[in-house]
């Protein structure tokens, strides 16, 4: 059973995340409160397997807060959910350690997953703070010809890409930081399996490296099958409804049109 416990000043964002983890079989929301008094009475008490903490709770430094936690209940790994993703937040959320990270606007969708791989060890990085930690690793790391080619990638208009559907999950490891052989325990593949996914995404994309697979994967640039048929149809869908268009201003005036398919 995985003990949770909640920490957030919207009570009615609370009170959505438990409805979401109390459904979730082997999880079990042991409290939840509003403030720093609340985090550290609850830890305290219930030794929670993962608590999630609303980033800048009561005005307290993560790096802080987390030591705090851990002082009381060094099991506990700490999950901080964030409304913004600028360079003070992913660095603060960078000093202070934790092991996992999600934006407030998807943690509906990604809570029990984010909850389940930090208590087997595995961080859970949310899409917008690993692309934001990925551009300021390339101030460090990177040549300024390679940094300013991955603010392009980030930036630039939507292309689409059509991966397999494994070529696709394997993309959405690399956009949350995960390592091959985390990836292949975490899609039961073999660790050179999802080595070979790697090089045909990146040759299918024309891509160098696996930080511009995670830069195209968190910017919604890769797709399945099924979303590349559907926006096929959508393009010739209008493109037929440009036909008709034409035809009834060519045949303006006329006895009518007609519609070539």
């Amino acid at each position: 059973m995985t003990k949770i416990v909640i920490i957030d000043e919207d009570a009615g964002f609370v009170s959505r995340m438990k409805s979401v983890l109390s459904i979730q079989r082997g999880f079990e929301v042991c409290g939840d409160g509003k403030d720093y008094y609340d985090i550290l009475s609850l830890t305290k008490e219930w030794k929670p397997d993962v608590a999630l903490i609303q980033f800048g709770v009561s005005g307290l430094d993560s790096s802080k807060l987390s030591a705090l936690i851990k002082t009381r209940s060094p099991e506990t790994k700490i999950i901080f959910i964030t409304s913004r993703e600028d360079e003070d937040v992913v660095l603060n959320l960078v000093r202070s350690g934790v092991p996992g990270s999600i934006n407030r606007n998807e943690a509906e969708k990604q809570a029990a997953e984010a909850c389940l791989s930090v208590k087997n060890g595995t961080p859970y990085i949310g899409a917008a703070v690993a692309v934001k930690a990925f551009c300021l690793l390339s101030d460090y790391v990177l040549k300024p010809a390679e940094k300013k080619e991955n603010e392009v990638l980030a930036e630039s208009p939507q292309k689409l890409i059509v991966l397999s559907a494994p070529e696709l999950r394997v993309s959405a490891c690399v956009g949350r930081g995960l390592s091959n052989i985390q990836i292949a325990s975490e899609l039961n593949l073999q660790e050179g399996t999802v080595r070979n996914y790697i090089s045909s995404i990146l040759g299918k994309a024309g891509l160098k490296n696996r930080t511009q697979i995670a830069i195209y994967a968190v910017s919604g640039k890769l797709c399945g099958p099924d979303k590349s048929e559907a926006k096929e149809k959508k393009a010739r869908k209008k493109k037929a409804q440009r036909e008709v268009r034409k035809t009834k201003d060519a045949g303006a005036g006329g006895a009518g049109y007609s519609v070539i398919f």
